[in-house]
């Protein structure tokens, strides 16, 4: 995780591939996984899950706490899998600040903007951007939207169109997030990041992984305008457990499959370019 992805993805062979995302990995907050939850990682284990997929995004939350036996214990795991993996950072990876800033110091980065063929990716750092897409974030998207991509994938874990005050005014219920810690009191998905992906020439796809947890928070979500895709997944509710997406780019569309941990359910959608 952390390196250049180039190193990792090598050279784009215009076909059409896909990736997988989960969110708030570390699973329950009363037992937590050491490494991935382990229902996620019984799928992600299986070659079958994983083919076609040229690389793997975690969406935060993926330790209990940033202590560096815990991202051995990950590490581990993800080594199994055989992907390059990409981390956009959550509060409990963040968020005992006596303890070294072991994402840095262990991968390197705690963010990425790159392109993959005619594709463009952000792997933002909400948790340290306080909710929001901070300034390093807006200005690679910025830069990636100017290089005119086909599609934009942007991951974080924060639903940055959820905010401390959309909540308070009862725009948005509590349960559609995890809990309001690192979140903005007013963020600005609405006034600046929306319109900067909704004026673009482009399809952008926006994930994020704080849901599944705690007994009345949502598993999965999704929304679509006419240039904008929001999609939301997490795992570790007890009697839900969770889901994570498989993502298919083709050359005429996005396809985004939610598939659940448990009871084998899957639902298909199609984002045409």
């Amino acid at each position: 995780m952390g390196e250049a992805p180039e190193k990792f993805l090598g050279a784009y062979d215009g076909t059409g591939y896909r990736f997988l995302v989960g969110g708030h990995t570390y699973g329950r907050h009363d037992a937590p996984a050491e490494g991935l939850f382990e229902p996620l990682f019984r799928l992600w284990s299986r070659p079958e899950v994983r083919e076609g997929a040229r690389f793997a995004v975690l969406c935060g939350d993926v330790v209990v706490n940033p202590h560096p036996n815990n991202f051995e214990e990950l590490d581990d795991d993800l080594a199994v899998l055989g992907l390059p993996v990409f981390l956009a950072p959550g509060n409990h990876d963040t968020l005992k600040p006596e303890l070294p800033d072991v994402i840095t110091l262990r991968y390197g980065k705690r963010r990425l903007a790159f392109r993959y063929g005619p594709d463009a990716y952000l792997v933002g750092d909400t948790a340290r951007g306080g909710g929001d897409l901070a300034p390093e974030d807006l200005t690679d998207l910025k830069r990636l939207l100017l290089s005119r991509p086909r599609a934009l994938f942007v991951f974080l874990h924060h639903l940055i169109w959820v905010d401390e005050g959309k909540v308070a005014r009862g725009e948005v219920d509590a349960n559609a997030v995890n809990g309001l810690i690192g979140y903005a009191r007013e963020g600005n998905f609405d006034d600046v990041v929306l319109p900067l992906l909704g004026e673009a020439n482009t399809k952008a796809f926006v994930f994020a992984g704080d849901l599944g947890a705690g007994s009345g928070a949502v598993q999965t979500f999704e929304t679509r305008g006419d240039n904008v895709t929001l999609v939301a997944g997490g795992m570790g509710e007890h009697s839900k457990v969770g889901v994570y997406h498989s993502v298919g780019v083709f050359s005429d569309g996005v396809e985004i499959e939610v598939v659940w941990l448990e009871g084998g359910k899957r639902e298909k959608h199609w984002v045409e370019f």
